[in-house]
């Protein structure tokens, strides 16, 4: 696609909308549209709206669609959601994905939430599969997060290893973590795993770490990954961080890879940003 396989954008803003004057995005190519087999998309928020002033995804695609065979989300979040400012997925592909057979999630929790600030699992995925589809598992956490030390999880695989085509993790937490008392995470597989060709995650976070009590990232795959050709990616913030709740990104996918030579990016802005509440943004490659 481009030399380096990646794109960075910046866009100038009226100054009444952010001190700095200016957003800027990153954006690095999947393998088939980079050597380095990962997309990376961030997002220089104006300083209003968080004092770290960004927002940080990285995605690394799954097996199929780079030998790595493992997809990876970064969030970086405003240091007033949580002390770290960041959270932290990792997700390594099922079998038939990657060769490795198994499914690794780490979770970089608030320090507020557990004394070593994190959550890891490692699920082995037996060869047959299961005919339920599912697996139950049990996630030994920091002796101070609960008297059980355990999590139960339970997980459906997606599309070729069952009809559902989905990935569903529960993730019951100890008290101390949350007075809710849970997180939750669903993830939706793309077109090679699925026939709906997006991805979905849903991140219930403990109540002192926003008002709202979750995150949602819905991330729809480019053309070769689904027919739509697109990449829509929806982020629903803390209502602490903004009055309508939400960023939106649309990434128009190029037909086979950039024949037109450009990309849309539509940006759903915080109210505080902009009175219409949105900026679109056309590069010509």
């Amino acid at each position: 696609m481009f030399p380096l396989g990646c794109l960075t954008l910046k866009l100038k803003v009226p100054r009444g909308m952010s001190p700095s004057g200016c957003l800027r995005l990153r954006l690095k190519a999947p393998r088939r549209m980079s050597p380095s087999g990962c997309l990376r998309l961030r997002l220089k928020a104006p300083r209003g709206m968080s004092p770290s002033g960004c927002l940080t995804l990285k995605l690394k695609v799954p097996w199929g669609m780079s030998p790595s065979g493992c997809l990876t989300l970064k969030l970086k979040v405003p240091q007033g959601m949580s002390p770290s400012g960041c959270l932290r997925l990792r997700l390594k592909a099922l079998w038939r994905m990657s060769p490795s057979g198994c499914l690794r999630l780490r979770l970089k929790a608030p320090r507020g939430m557990s004394p070593s600030g994190c959550l890891t699992l490692k699920l082995k995925v037996p060869r047959g599969m299961s005919p339920s589809g599912c697996l139950t598992l049990k996630l030994k956490v920091p002796r101070g997060m609960s008297p059980s030390g355990c999590l139960t999880l339970k997980l459906k695989v997606p599309w070729g290893m069952s009809p559902s085509g989905c990935l569903r993790l529960r993730l019951k937490a100890p008290r101390r973590m949350s007075p809710s008392g849970c997180l939750r995470l669903r993830l939706k597989a793309p077109r090679g795993m699925s026939p709906s060709g997006c991805l979905t995650l849903k991140l219930k976070v403990p109540r002192g770490m926003s008002p709202s009590g979750c995150l949602r990232l819905r991330l729809k795959a480019p053309r070769r990954m689904s027919p739509s050709g697109c990449l829509t990616l929806k982020l629903k913030v803390p209502r602490g961080m903004s009055l309508l709740g939400c960023l939106s990104l649309k990434l128009k996918a190029p037909q086979r890879m950039l024949p037109s030579g450009c990309l849309r990016l539509r940006l759903k802005a915080l109210s505080a940003m902009a009175p219409s509440g949105c900026l679109t943004l056309k590069l010509k490659t």
